[in-house]
């Protein structure tokens, strides 16, 4: 991912900023390399959850030590979050994806019932994107607004990210003099695993401490089952008192149409 676009644009009083963030190179052919599956049809998930072993990073340290693990989540009532099994069962269907022509695609996940429309974009020979058609819009209230450290600790965890549009506009609440008109584009990813369509899942906790001249303060965040893949290397982009908890999970996907 990388930073396609800036485009300021003055009118009148108003300033319209559009920050545009997009994905990688676009490969339409539905074959996947090396495997036999073909992206065409409806596939949904099946009923078993593969879970990986949890794991903890702290500033350039991966640790996968049970005995320290275990006593953070509780400390921070999360261990009900994560599991020892390798496997879990599940009773709904956590996603149907349609795959129509010319990369469209419609989606229902078990969380938000109605059926979603997008396209999909190839990132990798086992990596597809998933992209709303649609936004979801909101405000922000000043611009810019102060991120928490848990937030930009969640960010360094996933690989795939939303597209954000900014319409930065004069005036609001917040003293800086600016608030904004968010558009949120969605994007999640699907991989395919020896010749089999997943569904990629992680549950993530944060936790951060830091005391510095202009500011100090501490902040601590758990989501669960959150549709996205682990970026490599989170340890070596932490600070001293940050640390993040990863429980990377994936459902089979087959194929019903």
């Amino acid at each position: 991912m990388y930073l396609n676009m800036i485009l300021m644009k003055k009118i009148v009083f108003i300033t319209a900023v559009v920050i545009i963030i997009a994905g990688c190179q676009k490969n339409t052919d539905p074959f996947i390399p090396g495997n036999d599956l073909v992206l065409t049809g409806t596939f949904q998930t099946e009923n078993t959850v593969y879970l990986k072993p949890v794991v903890m990073y702290v500033q350039n340290q991966q640790i996968t030590d049970p005995a320290i693990i275990n006593p953070y989540l509780s400390r921070h009532g999360y261990s009900s979050h994560f599991s020892s099994s390798t496997t879990q069962t599940i009773t709904d269907t956590a996603l149907v994806v349609h795959f129509g022509n010319n990369d469209s695609v419609s989606f229902k996940v078990a969380v938000h019932p109605a059926l979603l429309y997008g396209r999909k974009t190839q990132t990798l020979a086992n990596e597809w994107v998933i992209q709303r058609s649609d936004t979801i819009k909101y405000f922000i209230d000043p611009y810019p607004s102060q991120q928490i450290r848990c937030d930009t600790l969640f960010s360094k965890v996933t690989k795939i990210k939303n597209i954000f549009l900014y319409m930065v506009l004069p005036g609001g609440s917040g003293g800086t003099g600016y608030y904004a008109l968010v558009s949120n584009v969605f994007r999640a990813p699907l991989q395919v695993i020896d010749n089999q369509l997943q569904f990629p899942q992680m549950t993530v906790v944060t936790n951060s401490v830091w005391n510095y001249p202009a500011s100090s303060g501490n902040c601590k965040g758990a989501v669960w089952d959150v549709w996205n893949i682990k970026n490599d290397n989170i340890e070596n982009n932490l600070l001293p008192r940050d640390t993040i908890v990863v429980q990377v999970k994936s459902i089979k996907m087959k194929k019903v149409l």
